[in-house]
């Protein structure tokens, strides 16, 4: 559910990152879901430039590590998008199973469904992440926020309204979000809408650009605003280092059950979140 508004930035929390940031302890042979993808000495990309890839490319060879996530709980239904980032876990938006710590995740092509486990979710940034009783492929590594730039290519892939069926949406990446110096969001205009959230914002090369979030408001023109791995990786390693167990919470989904989400249900500001 959002929360307080904040400029270019996650209205379901406050958006704090420490100068540290930390990892998880990473298993032999399995790659560290915390960690941007390498670069050389000089802080060039480790891809080659022929590795860039067209949307379709992008879609036909990642498209399987991104899944359709299926919440039914306190009474409501909806959905998002997740996408693996170890071949057991997943990450999505918290406001995505917020209120289903077992959501149900459907494959690209909607023959393969597994029961997902929700093992943490960001107190301080829009992220959880969902465990699985499979071994799931692709994986998908995150690009360096640092060597992100204004103007290069973004591809969202998810499962947005009106159909919900997997959508492959090109785009550009128009602008940083920047806090305390630390680029926090990416600002970007491909054609994500409900039930993008969670999905992954590719590189031309296939690295996680970001987490798709919410709306931005305040212009005339549709932009996005997707989660950086600099605002995530902290968030995402205190989840991976202590798993827990959720159960079902209401507070916020039933009308009179706390303030502050009635008064947002009040003003429709959750047609924000994507």
């Amino acid at each position: 559910m959002p929360g307080g508004p904040r400029r270019l930035a996650l209205r379901s929390a406050s958006l704090v990152i420490p100068l540290v940031l930390g990892a998880a302890c990473a298993t032999p042979g399995v790659p560290d879901p915390t960690a941007p993808a390498s670069a050389d000495a000089a802080g060039a990309p480790a891809a080659p430039a022929a590795t860039q890839r067209s949307p379709a490319e992008l879609a036909r060879t990642l498209g399987g590590a991104v899944w359709r996530v299926e919440v039914d709980g306190c009474g409501i239904e909806s959905g998002g998008t997740a996408f693996v980032v170890a071949p057991d876990l997943l990450v999505t938006n918290r406001h995505v199973v917020a209120f289903d710590p077992t959501p149900t995740l459907v494959d690209r092509a909607g023959g393969r469904t597994l029961r997902g486990e929700v093992v943490g979710m960001g107190d301080e940034v829009d992220l959880a992440v969902i465990r699985v009783d499979a071994e799931l492929s692709p994986v998908l590594k995150w690009a360096p926020t640092s060597l992100l730039a204004e103007g290069q290519p973004v591809v969202a892939l998810g499962y947005p309204d009106p159909l919900n069926t997997f959508t492959v949406s090109p785009g550009t990446l128009n602008a940083f979000d920047v806090v305390d110096g630390v680029r926090v969001g990416i600002v970007s205009d491909e054609s994500s809408d409900h039930g993008s959230s969670g999905g992954p914002l590719l590189t031309a090369d296939g690295l996680v650009a970001g987490v798709v979030t919410e709306f931005l408001d305040g212009g005339t023109q549709n932009a996005g605003l997707s989660l950086t791995h600099d605002a995530v990786r902290a968030e995402l390693a205190t989840i991976l280092a202590a798993p827990r167990t959720f159960e079902e919470d209401c507070v916020g989904a039933v009308r009179g059950s706390d303030p502050i989400p009635d008064r947002l249900w009040d003003l429709c500001a959750d047609d924000r979140m994507w």
